[in-house]
């Protein structure tokens, strides 16, 4: 595996790399500079799309539109450089922001919180009716999810403590159960942050 070298843009939090399948680009975020760029493997080129609020992370809708989860709870769709207000914001969240975000293979999408000075983040599902339910509480810093190639296992990292958990993962329904730490990192070892799981299952 050789590192190549396709775009510098001196990002302050480079985050969230997602494959766009229908446009055959990458999209990526500059976490803290409210910045968001795409890149064209095809041709070369890639370019900024996005300066504005923070957006924590993204997912893809079957439309082809972003799905941008950003502060306050709030959550908006972006296509062409428009941001259309989905949800205007969730009140227990109005002082933080989201952070790195998931879709599952029906829809839904797991999006964390940051903490705020009152209490520690969350771990939402936001479900295809638009609903919102708290997954898990307590989280130092929410951050890097997966699903494993059996789509019975779910992966969510909290980077402040330096531990990824494993989640019993129901598709049918959405829910988790059976949280257990899988992989607690020393110091010495670095901090986790984004996760992905390849077709091996391997993180």
């Amino acid at each position: 595996m050789k590192l190549e070298l396709v775009a510098d843009y001196q990002c302050g939090c480079g985050e969230g790399p997602l494959w766009h399948p229908d446009e055959k680009c990458v999209y990526w975020l500059d976490l803290e500079n409210g910045r968001m760029f795409r890149y064209d493997p095809a041709n070369g080129r890639h370019e900024q799309v996005y300066r504005g609020e923070t957006i924590g992370g993204f997912t893809i809708q079957d439309d082809g539109a972003l799905l941008c989860f950003m502060a306050h709870g709030a959550i908006k769709a972006w296509r062409d450089g428009v941001l259309t207000t989905l949800v205007e914001e969730i009140p227990e969240e109005r002082s933080t922001t989201f952070n790195d975000v998931i879709a599952d293979p029906r829809g839904r999408v797991f999006c964390g919180t940051l903490p705020t000075k009152e209490r520690l983040g969350r771990l939402y599902r936001l479900d295809v009716d638009g609903s919102l339910n708290v997954m898990a509480q307590g989280i130092g810093c929410s951050n890097g999810m997966g699903f494993s190639p059996e789509r019975n296992t779910m992966y969510y990292t909290d980077s402040e403590v330096r531990e990824v958990y494993r989640f019993d993962y129901d598709e049918e329904t959405g829910e988790l159960r059976n949280r257990r730490i899988f992989a607690r990192l020393r110091a010495e070892e670095g901090l986790p942050d984004g996760m992905t799981v390849d077709a091996e299952g391997c993180i």
